[in-house]
C-alpha cells in the first residue's frame, strides 16, 4: 500500500518536472541568444534535452513510469555531455548549473535508484569531459575541481535529501492510513452509538408498547395453537393426499387390464378427493359409455350405460373448454336429470380424461352434500385424471394388440393349416403325376415297340420301297416313333430324378470328347437350318471323375434347346474353361465350367430360374411348333429339368444368364454348367 502510494505521488509531481525541465532549457537558449558564439554549441544539447522532456512525458501516459525517469535523467545527462564547451570556464560554468539540475532533478523524483544511476553516470561524464576539454594540462584540471567537487557534493545531498524525503514520504503515507483508519473506525463507532440510542428509543417505544400488548398475547396464543393444529391437519391432509397420488402413479402404471385399472382409478380417487360416489365414462362413437362406477346402491347398476353427447350438456362444455366443471348445488338445476334409487347429487364436478389434446371421457365425482369442491380438489383431481388417461389410452392400446395378436394367431394357425392341406395335396398330386408318367411310360412302351418294329419292317419293304406315298407314310411312322421313344425316356429320368431312383456310376473321362460327339449327332440338324456350332478350348480341359452317360444328356438337351430357340443362320458356341470364369455360392471344390452360348431370342429375366421347373416352357404353347430341333419347336419342358437333377447329383450348379427376351433384335442366351473334377458321393 505504502509503494502504490509513494508511486502514486511520484506520478502526480513527474509531468510538473518534466515541464519545468523543458521549460528552463528553453529559458537558458533564449538568453544565450544575444551571444551568436554560445548559441552553435547550445543546439544539440538543449534540443536532446527538449526531445527528451517530450518523449518522456508520452513514456508516462502509456503509464511506463519507470522508463519515462531513465530517459528524462539519462536524456538529461547525455545533453550534458554533447555540449561542447568552447573554454575551460565556459565548461565549468554551463557544467555546474546543469548538473546541479539533473541532479537535483533525480533528488526530486524521490527515487533512489535513479539518483545513484544519476550520481555514477556524472561522475564518469565530468571526467571524460575534462579528459576531452582540458586534455593534459593540469591547469585546466584545477579549474574543473570546482564542478566536479560541487557535482559529487550535490550528489552526496540530493541522495542524503531523496532518502530522506523517501522515507518522510512513507512515514506521512503510513500516517495518513493510520489517521484514515481511525477515522473509519470513529466513524464506525459513531454511526454505532448513533444506532445505539435509536435502539434504545426504539426499545424504550416497544416496552410501552409491549405491556399494552400482552394482554393480547395470551389470546393470540390460542388463536395460534388453534391455527397450527388446523394447519397440521391440513398438512398432514395434503401428506396423505401426495402420498396416494405416488402410490397411485405406481399403481396405474404396473397395470395393462382395462378391467382392474379402471377400478384402480377409482379406488384411489376416493383418497385422494373426498366425495360420495365416482364414475368413470368414456367417449365412443359420439356417446358416454360408463365403465366403471363407485359408491352406488347395490340395486342400481350404472355400468355400460350409454348416453348420447348432446350440445350445451357438461360433457360438451368441457370438450369445448378442456377444464374441469364444478356445479356447488346440481338440485338448483333444473336440466339436472335425477336417477330413481340414487340419492340427489348436490356438490359435482366433472374433470375431463385427456390425452394430446383430446378429451377421450371424463370422471364425474359427486357430493351427496352441498359442500362444493375446492379449487385445490379440482386441481389434484384433475393432476391424477391426467396420469389415469395415460393409463387408460396404454390399456386400451394394450387391449388392442392382444386382441390383434389373437386374431393375428388364428390367422396363422388357419392358414398354417391351410398350407399344410395344401402342400399335402401337392405332394399326393406330385406323387400321382409320377407314378402316372412311370405308368403311362411303361404302358406306352409295348404298342410303340410293335410301332417301331412294323415301322423298320414297312422301310425295307420292297414293295413300299417302290411307291413313293407309301415310303413317306412308313418314315413318318418310323421317324413318330422314334420321337415317341425319346420323350418316353425323357418322361422316365424325370420320374427317377423325382424318386432319387436316377443311378449314376462315375469314371474318368473326357468332356471334350464327349461334346464332341454330341456334335455330330447335331451335325444334320445344323445344316438344315444353317446353323453353325463352335466348340472351344475344350481340349485343355482335364478328366473329371463323372457318370458320362447321365453327362451327356445334360449336354443333348442344353443344345437341342439352343437349337431350338435359335433362329436360322444363327450361331451356337461351346466353351470350356479351366478353372471355372464364373464363381457361385457354395461351390467351392476344383471343377471345369461348361458354357453354351447361342444367338437366340433370349429369356426374360423373370423366367431364368423357373425355366428349369418340370413342364415349364416360355410363351404359348399353341404358337409353338412339333419338331425338336424346329425353331421355337414343342416338347414336354422336361429337357432343362433333368439338366439341372442330373448336374445337382454330381454336386454342380447350373443356371441361365440372358439380358431379355426379344424375337426381333435376339440377344441370346448362356447357360453354365460347373463340375467338379472329382465326384465325392458324400
Amino acid at each position: 500500500m505504502e509503494d502504490q502510494e509513494l508511486q502514486k505521488f511520484q506520478k502526480e509531481t513527474f509531468p510538473t518536472i518534466v515541464w519545468g525541465t523543458g521549460l528552463l532549457m528553453t529559458l537558458f537558449f533564449v538568453a544565450n541568444f544575444y551571444f551568436p558564439e554560445n548559441l552553435a554549441s547550445l543546439y544539440l544539447p538543449c534540443g536532446l534535452s527538449i526531445a527528451t522532456c517530450i518523449v518522456s512525458y508520452q513514456l508516462h501516459k502509456a503509464d511506463r513510469f519507470r522508463l519515462a525517469t531513465y530517459v528524462l535523467v539519462g536524456g538529461q545527462t547525455l545533453a550534458v555531455v554533447a555540449f561542447l564547451p568552447s573554454s575551460v570556464e565556459q565548461f565549468a560554468t554551463f557544467y555546474a548549473y546543469l548538473f546541479l539540475l539533473v541532479i537535483s532533478l533525480a533528488g526530486t523524483l524521490i527515487n533512489i535508484r535513479a539518483i545513484a544511476g544519476t550520481t555514477i553516470f556524472a561522475i564518469i561524464a565530468t571526467l571524460i569531459t575534462a579528459v576531452l576539454t582540458a586534455g593534459h594540462e593540469p591547469v585546466k584540471f584545477y579549474l574543473l575541481f570546482i564542478p566536479l567537487a560541487m557535482t559529487m557534493l550535490m550528489a552526496l545531498t540530493t541522495w542524503a535529501s531523496s532518502y530522506y524525503l523517501t522515507g518522510m514520504a512513507q512515514w506521512s503515507i503510513q500516517n495518513q492510513q493510520k489517521a484514515r483508519r481511525r477515522s473509519d473506525e470513529l466513524f464506525e463507532s459513531q454511526q454505532q452509538l448513533k444506532k445505539a440510542h435509536q435502539f434504545q428509543e426504539t426499545t424504550n417505544i416497544r416496552l410501552q408498547e409491549a405491556y399494552g400488548e400482552l394482554a393480547q398475547t395470551h389470546s393470540r396464543l390460542q388463536e395460534a395453537e388453534a391455527t397450527t393444529r388446523s394447519l397440521y391437519t391440513k398438512e398432514e391432509t395434503r401428506r396423505q393426499v401426495v402420498e396416494t397420488l405416488y402410490r397411485s402413479s405406481r399403481a396405474l402404471s404396473r397395470s395393462l387390464n382395462l378391467a382392474e385399472l379402471l377400478i384402480v382409478v377409482l379406488d384411489y380417487l376416493s383418497g385422494i378427493v373426498p366425495h360420495d360416489r365416482s364414475s368413470l365414462m368414456l367417449e365412443k362413437g359420439g356417446e358416454l359409455e360408463t365403465l366403471a362406477a363407485r359408491g352406488f346402491p347395490n340395486q342400481i347398476n350404472p355400468l355400460n350405460v350409454k348416453m348420447p353427447i348432446k350440445e350445451g350438456d357438461v360433457f360438451h362444455k368441457i370438450v369445448e373448454t378442456m377444464q374441469p366443471l364444478a356445479i356447488d348445488d346440481a338440485a338448483q338445476l333444473s336440466s339436472w336429470q335425477r336417477v330413481e334409487g340414487v340419492p340427489m347429487a348436490r356438490a359435482w364436478v366433472g374433470v375431463p380424461l385427456m390425452r394430446l389434446d383430446r378429451v377421450m371421457g371424463m370422471l364425474s365425482i359427486v357430493r351427496e352434500t352441498t359442500e362444493p369442491f375446492t379449487q385445490e380438489e379440482i386441481d389434484l383431481a384433475s393432476a391424477f385424471a391426467g396420469e389415469a388417461a395415460v393409463a387408460i389410452e396404454n390399456a386400451l392400446l394394450y387391449d388392442q394388440i392382444v386382441k390383434f395378436s389373437q386374431d393375428l394367431e388364428e390367422m396363422v394357425q388357419m392358414r398354417t393349416e391351410q398350407l399344410r392341406q395344401a402342400n399335402t395335396q401337392l405332394e399326393r398330386l406330385n406323387q400321382t403325376k409320377s407314378d402316372f408318367i412311370k405308368i403311362t411310360a411303361h404302358e406306352l412302351r409295348t404298342p410303340l415297340t410293335a410301332i417301331h418294329g412294323y415301322g423298320q419292317m414297312m422301310m425295307r419293304d420292297s414293295g413300299i420301297k417302290a411307291n413313293p406315298m407309301w415310303q413317306m407314310y412308313a418314315e413318318s411312322i418310323f421317324s413318330g416313333s422314334e420321337r415317341l421313344y425319346e420323350i418316353i425316356n425323357t418322361m422316365l429320368d424325370v420320374a427317377k430324378l423325382d424318386g432319387n431312383e436316377l443311378k449314376i456310376y462315375p469314371k474318368p473321362f473326357s468332356v471334350a470328347y464327349l461334346l464332341k460327339q454330341i456334335g455330330k449327332k447335331f451335325e444334320p440338324f445344323f445344316a438344315e437350318r444353317n446353323l453353325t456350332l463352335d466348340i472351344i478350348n475344350l481340349d485343355d480341359l482335364p478328366e473329371i471323375n463323372a457318370d458320362s452317360d447321365a453327362l451327356q444328356k445334360v449336354f443333348y438337351h442344353l443344345l437341342i434347346n439352343a437349337i431350338k430357340y435359335t433362329p436360322d443362320g444363327g450361331k451356337i458356341t461351346v466353351m470350356g474353361y479351366y478353372p471355372p470364369c464364373s464363381q457361385r455360392a457354395g461351390f467351392t471344390q476344383e471343377g471345369i465350367e461348361i458354357v453354351v452360348y447361342d444367338t437366340g431370342i433370349g429369356i426374360d429375366p423373370e423366367y431364368q430360374e423357373l425355366i428349369f421347373d418340370k413342364f415349364y416352357q416360355t410363351g404359348e404353347m399353341a404358337l409353338h411348333s412339333s419338331g425338336k430341333t424346329k425353331f421355337k419347336g414343342g416338347g414336354p419342358g422336361l429337357g432343362l429339368a433333368i439338366v439341372k437333377g442330373i448336374v445337382e447329383i454330381h454336386h454342380g450348379q447350373v443356371w441361365a444368364e440372358s439380358p431379355k427376351h426379344d424375337e426381333v433384335n435376339f440377344p441370346g442366351s448362356h447357360f453354365h454348367v460347373l463340375l467338379p473334377v472329382q465326384y465325392n458321393p458324400n
